[in-house]
């Protein structure tokens, strides 16, 4: 029910504190505007720093509703593929945030013709990356370069071989990523102990 996505938020805001984001995501489940609308009006006083797909990706109309109603900002673009797909959020200015996939949505270039109208339209990019290291250091060279980046999604520590498939991990400080220094993306695959886990 709507009231216990409410509790289950004040809970988590009450244990986490207020000095750290909490995101939300709807994953477009919601079956309507008014009930997207509805279970953001319950989570909202709790202080995400966004609710993600309160309405399924593509439909550009109910999203710009949602977000013009919404007492919070709204996230969406992890499965939109290209620059063509975001367009129409752009146009309408149908969201705060933009969620580009660099390997979904055709790599880093793609990934910069979508932030620069992003930021053009006066939105956030916090790109989606549920992926392994070397999409993780493609992604960090991405976040760096883009005026209008908020946050960055990465997925270390997902498996334990996660490092072991680099033969230069990326270094983290605290909840942060050191930007690399080293040519390239700043990662060395190695190749050996990447044949091990093929999936």
């Amino acid at each position: 029910s709507r009231r216990g996505v409410g509790r289950m938020m004040q809970v988590l805001r009450d244990a986490v504190g207020d000095r750290v984001d909490i995101m939300i995501d709807f994953h477009g489940r919601p079956a309507s505007i008014s009930a997207a609308l509805q279970f953001i009006e319950e989570v909202a006083p709790y202080r995400p720093m966004f609710c993600e797909e309160p309405v399924q990706p593509g439909d550009a109309d109910a999203m710009r509703i949602v977000t013009e109603r919404a007492a919070c900002p709204i996230a969406t673009g992890e499965r939109l593929v290209g620059f063509k797909e975001f367009e129409p959020l752009f146009r309408m200015k149908a969201v705060h945030i933009v969620q580009p996939d660099l390997n979904h949505t055709g790599g880093i270039l793609e990934g910069k013709r979508i932030a620069a109208a992003a930021e053009h339209a006066y939105m956030g990019v916090a790109p989606h990356n549920p992926n392994g290291p070397i999409a993780g250091a493609a992604a960090l060279h991405f976040a760096v370069s883009t005026p209008n980046f908020v946050i960055q999604e990465e997925m270390s520590g997902a498996v334990p071989w996660y490092d072991d498939v680099v033969s230069v991990p990326m270094r983290r400080n605290g909840n942060s990523w050191a930007v690399p220094t080293t040519p390239g993306l700043g990662v060395e695959i190695n190749e050996r102990e990447a044949a091990r886990h093929p999936f």
